[in-house]
């Protein structure tokens, strides 16, 4: 069975997390996993990509911009667009031999524009990255998450508390976290 696991990240230092995180890399068994993880190009993604590195484990990293994963040795970066169907299943297929232990869905879009000013058009690009880019991602690769594996959604306390001038984005946390495989 796969394990779902929550996590919302609001103010939280990446200090904090990074040590949440430490615990979580350890693996009580000592074993190396495979990771992958999305919306690393930066931020708490791109640092979740280095700690999980620097802990020994292999790292598959996907982002839209990989210049900042390219420069982090050990990381295995692949430019993906999670808002187009193609581009992951592209991507899905160039790791098909590949056994995944831990899938760490962070990716998503925040862009400051107030509702008022927002379009339907924007609205379907945030929700193509934040809800169905990463619902499809991880449809695709249940196969190859191992029995044991984990899929951990990142989300953020923006879907339950709002954020000022962000559109959309509200939304989608709180869809990302009722979503489960």
């Amino acid at each position: 069975m796969k394990i779902q696991l929550q996590c919302w990240f609001n103010s939280i230092s990446l200090i904090f997390l990074t040590r949440l995180c430490a615990g979580f890399f350890n693996f009580k068994q000592k074993l190396v996993k495979t990771l992958l993880i999305t919306g690393a190009g930066k931020g708490i993604g791109l640092e979740t990509a280095k700690l999980a590195v620097s802990a020994g484990h292999n790292v598959i990293a996907i982002s839209r911009n990989i210049s900042a994963l390219e420069a982090v040795k050990g990381i295995q970066a692949f430019s993906v667009d999670l808002s187009a169907e193609k581009a992951i299943s592209a991507f899905v297929q160039k790791i098909a031999n590949v056994s995944i232990d831990v899938l760490i869905n962070n990716a998503g879009i925040l862009t400051n524009t107030a509702v008022a000013e927002s379009s339907f058009e924007l609205f379907e690009k945030i929700y193509k990255v934040n809800v169905f880019g990463l619902a499809e991602l991880t449809r695709q690769l249940l196969p190859q998450i191992s029995s044991e594996g984990h899929v951990v959604n990142i989300s953020s306390m923006g879907g339950f508390k709002g954020v000022l001038n962000s559109q959309a984005y509200p939304f989608t946390p709180v869809v990302k976290e009722q979503s489960s495989p």
